[in-house]
């Protein structure tokens, strides 16, 4: 049986297509990203980030390019930014930013080692490592904020509280650069600030989309669940998947989470299953579902 939903991923209030055996070019809708902090109500929107890598095979965070329609509520994040005329250090300097200024990228602009923003009606330029391509706003304290940056094949989170004007905590997910990031609504979960997760996208036939969903609770930072797809490209449709699906009803805690299987079938003893001409038989191999819960400490599994 073959599954419709491969390559689906669903979170709270969307679900996000990843297709692994396209390339990405496109730029995505004819929309501005939004210049303020994300808020809970927009946070879940799945905005995202994606990399299209140079033709260096050995690459670095800084030499992928990136759309900022998939970017969430950039900001800048050093001390002082100075906003360039054009991209080029040694161009003129219009004004500095200060730490936490929000931007507005230019309309289908590509980020390398310079972002494109807008700067009343004119287009400016930041350097990439001044900015925050992702920020996030505590579910439960307006006072935290999280900035997500990459550094050395590691995705670091900074933890900062913006009423004391100092950072809290660090979080770091090495050898792991996603294509986006997105929050997951948690603002009734127990004793939990921030619920996010982090796409990479194989982006070939072949090869893994991972998904790292990681949470802020009772003050530390800690993987959630991991989840991924798979599809082989070989010339037996085979592969395999896992999502989690949270509530649409941000009132209960409870999570999903499904792995299937499919592929060429086996027996007890793990010998391929063949038909009387010989040929593979396939179909379904694994199709779990199990139900968790949240209890304001860590995931409990719920008996079903």
């Amino acid at each position: 049986m073959k599954q419709t939903t491969i390559k689906t991923i669903c979170i709270f209030l969307a679900g996000l297509i990843l297709c692994s055996c396209s390339e990405h070019k496109a730029t995505g809708e004819d929309t501005h990203a939004s210049a303020a902090d994300t808020a809970l109500k927009s946070a879940a929107i799945p905005d995202s980030s994606w990399k299209e890598p140079a033709s260096d095979s050995a690459l670095k965070p800084e030499e992928y390019v990136m759309y900022y329609k998939k970017i969430v509520a950039p900001v800048t994040f050093s001390v002082q930014t100075p906003v360039y005329s054009k991209p080029d250090t040694a161009s003129k300097v219009l004004k500095m930013f200060a730490f936490n200024t929000p931007l507005i990228p230019v309309l289908n602009s590509e980020v390398t080692d310079w972002l494109e923003v807008q700067l009343n009606k004119d287009t400016v330029y930041l350097r990439t490592k001044d900015v925050a391509l992702f920020s996030f706003i505590s579910s439960s304290d307006k006072n935290l904020k999280y900035y997500v940056q990459g550094k050395n094949e590691t995705t670091v989170i900074y933890k900062y509280n913006l009423e004391q004007k100092k950072y809290l905590d660090t979080f770091s997910v090495p050898e792991f650069i996603p294509d986006y990031i997105g929050q997951v609504n948690s603002v009734n979960w127990e004793n939990t600030d921030l619920v996010i997760y982090l796409n990479s996208n194989g982006n070939c036939c072949g090869c893994s989309d991972k998904q790292k969903y990681l949470i802020d609770a009772n003050g530390t930072f800690d993987g959630l669940i991991e989840t991924s797809q798979y599809i082989d490209d070989g010339e037996i449709e085979a592969g395999s998947e896992s999502h989690v699906y949270f509530p649409a009803d941000p009132q209960t805690q409870d999570i999903i989470y499904n792995e299937y299987e499919y592929g060429i079938l086996t027996d007890k003893d793990g010998n391929e299953i063949f038909d009387k001409k010989g040929n593979p038989v396939t179909g379904t191999n694994k199709d779990i579902k199990k139900y968790y819960r949240w209890d304001g400490k860590k995931m409990i599994e719920q008996k079903r």
